[in-house]
């Protein structure tokens, strides 16, 4: 709510010509300020505008800028994954355009975005968890679920009770993940050196029939989900061949 009018709040929006990558919004109260930060996607994951607020912040109390640790102009740790980049390739609007014109047919074929805006109190959330906690304890199972997982398994079950009964369409989801913390670059390390550039990839979850978010409980949708996201953390070997 604190963003100004030339901030972008649609799709359409961000790809306008010239828009900026990064607004800053202050909003000034009599007791406080309020400092917000809008970034894209495209450009930065949260660790990556963690890492430039950080730097940006230390420039403004006063630190020399040669003693601030920053991204080196030539890091490229995902290269040792796919080899080095050819840059000799053309550049330019041309031979970008059929990576362009898919999310703008999509768009077009979608029709205009609606925004809604859902707030989840987290004490419902929590409550959910316990209850599901609970039952995986009466049924005699040692796992657990997260309470990022809840969430995710409770919007999905909402957004497809609206589809037919029995619907065996299979739907694929992805949950993002940050790769910035699994030793899966050289030397089997994380990534140790500051890099602000997207370092976020997805978790595919085994794909449902949309019958299945229509009749399966809750909670076992959820283990569901804990499930995929165990097993992807624990084969990097996996994670290392598909980046």
């Amino acid at each position: 709510y604190l963003r100004s009018k030339t901030c972008p709040m649609s799709t359409d929006g961000f790809l306008v010509p010239n828009t900026p990558m990064v607004h800053i919004h202050i909003a000034v109260f009599d007791e406080l300020t309020v400092i917000g930060v809008t970034s894209s996607q495209v450009m930065f994951d949260v660790i990556g505008t963690q890492t430039l607020l950080r730097a940006w912040t230390r420039l403004l109390a006063g630190e020399n800028v040669d003693a601030i640790q920053g991204m080196d102009w030539d890091v490229a740790p995902f290269e040792s994954f796919r080899g080095a980049c050819d840059v000799n390739l053309v550049r330019g609007y041309g031979s970008h355009l059929p990576g362009l014109l898919v999310p703008l047919v999509r768009l077009w074929m979608r029709g205009p975005e609606v925004r809604k805006l859902i707030r989840v109190p987290k004490a419902f959330l929590e409550e959910l968890k316990r209850e599901i906690m609970l039952d995986l304890k009466l049924k005699g199972l040692s796992e657990r679920v997260d309470i990022y997982d809840v969430p995710l398994a409770w919007w999905l079950k909402i957004s497809y009770s609206v589809r037919k009964c029995g619907d065996k369409t299979p739907i694929h989801v992805h949950r993002p993940v940050n790769l910035w913390p699994m030793c899966i670059f050289p030397g089997d390390s994380t990534l140790t050196h500051p890099y602000i550039n997207n370092t976020s990839s997805t978790i595919p979850l085994p794909p449902l029939a949309v019958s299945a978010f229509q009749t399966e409980p809750l909670g076992e949708l959820a283990l569901r989900i804990w499930r995929a996201i165990t097993l992807y953390h624990t084969d990097l070997c996996t994670i290392q061949a598909e980046l």
